[in-house]
């Protein structure tokens, strides 16, 4: 219906209301069922992150406990090295032994010729 100039407007008829409101309430039904799947959807995701990093941390700890393990013998290993080498003489003083060898074994050496030649003798 047209409306006259000057005429006030005609207020919507209360059956178009209704049909308008329904409307709305259809496409608001709609939407707080996707909101719905979309928010199981995310639920679902967010389980299988926290299963995953479950299984995760768990190998991690797994690994952090080996390498622990393994730390802890290395730095044993290194600490028995490091006594070893403290018992090994210093250059000088494996200098020092191997001249006496020398001396003990040219005196050996001279006492057996000796010894040789008395016999021979």
């Amino acid at each position: 219906m047209a409306r006259a100039k000057g005429s006030a407007p005609q207020a919507p008829s209360l059956p178009g209301l209704l049909g308008d409101l329904e409307e709305r309430v259809r496409a608001a039904a709609g939407r707080i069922r996707e909101l719905r799947e979309e928010k199981g959807a995310l639920e679902s995701r967010i389980q299988d992150l926290e299963q995953q990093l479950a299984v995760r941390s768990g190998t991690l700890n797994e690994q952090l406990a080996h390498h622990q393990e393994e730390n802890a013998v290395l730095r044993g290993r290194v600490e028995e090295l490091e006594t070893q080498l403290a018992d090994v003489p210093s250059s000088e003083e494996a200098e020092q032994w191997e001249e006496e060898r020398r001396e003990v074994r040219e005196r050996v050496e001279r006492l057996v010729r000796q010894l040789e030649e008395l016999m021979a003798g």
